[in-house]
C-alpha cells in the first residue's frame, strides 16, 4: 500500500466477537503501537467495520474491513478472511446472519455437551447473558468455567473440556464465504 507508514496488522479481535478489547480500547492500542494499516476480523461479523469507520481520522491509522468465516468442507476445516467489502452489502450480510445462527447453535451445543458429560452448569442469568452477546464463543464459556470454579484458567477449559466436543455441522462452506466477500 503506497503511503503506508508504522506496522500492518490485518487479523484483530474485539469484544463484538471473541477479543479482550472493546473497539475504543483496541483503536487506543492500534494508535498506541504505531500500526499504520489494520483490520478487524470478526468471526461471522462485520459490525467492527461499522464501529470504525466514525472514528477515524485523517492522518491515523487506515482501516480495511474485514470478516472471518469457520468453513468446512469435505477437504477439511478452514478459516477464511475476507477484507475490503462494504460492511452493508447484501451478499456479506446474508453470510453474517447464516453463519452467525450456526454459532449461536454451536454455543447452545457446547453449553448441552458441557452439562451432559461433565457436569458444568451456570445459573440461568449466566447463560442468558452469554446468549445475549453479539458474538458468544469458546472464550466466553471458557471465562464462566473459570469464574464458577470448573477450571483454573480459560486455556485450560478450552482444552480439557470444550474442545472434546466434536462439531459437524455449524460451519458454513467455503464457497459460501467467498461469495459473500467478493
Amino acid at each position: 500500500m503506497a503511503g503506508v507508514t508504522g506496522r500492518i496488522d490485518l487479523h484483530m479481535h474485539s469484544t463484538v466477537s471473541d477479543g479482550t478489547d472493546t473497539p475504543e480500547q483496541l483503536m487506543a492500542n492500534v494508535i498506541a503501537a504505531g500500526i499504520g494499516v489494520f483490520s478487524v476480523t470478526e468471526h461471522a461479523a462485520v459490525k467492527s467495520a461499522l464501529i470504525f469507520r466514525p472514528v477515524l481520522r485523517a492522518g491515523g491509522p487506515r482501516f480495511l474491513p474485514g470478516v472471518e468465516f469457520s468453513c468446512k468442507d469435505e477437504q477439511g476445516k478452514y478459516h477464511i478472511l475476507g477484507y475490503g467489502f462494504d460492511p452493508v452489502a447484501v451478499a456479506v450480510n446474508a453470510v453474517v446472519e447464516h453463519a452467525h445462527s450456526l454459532r449461536m447453535r454451536k454455543v447452545q451445543a457446547r453449553l448441552d455437551f458441557l452439562r451432559d458429560e461433565f457436569g458444568v452448569c451456570f445459573p440461568p442469568e449466566e447463560i442468558e447473558n452469554l446468549l445475549a452477546m453479539d458474538n458468544p464463543g469458546k472464550p466466553h464459556i471458557a471465562n464462566l468455567m473459570v469464574k464458577y470454579g470448573y477450571a483454573e484458567t480459560k486455556d485450560a477449559a478450552i482444552r480439557r473440556y470444550i474442545d472434546l466436543m466434536h462439531l459437524d455441522d455449524y460451519n458454513i462452506r467455503p464457497e459460501q464465504a467467498i461469495r459473500g466477500i467478493s
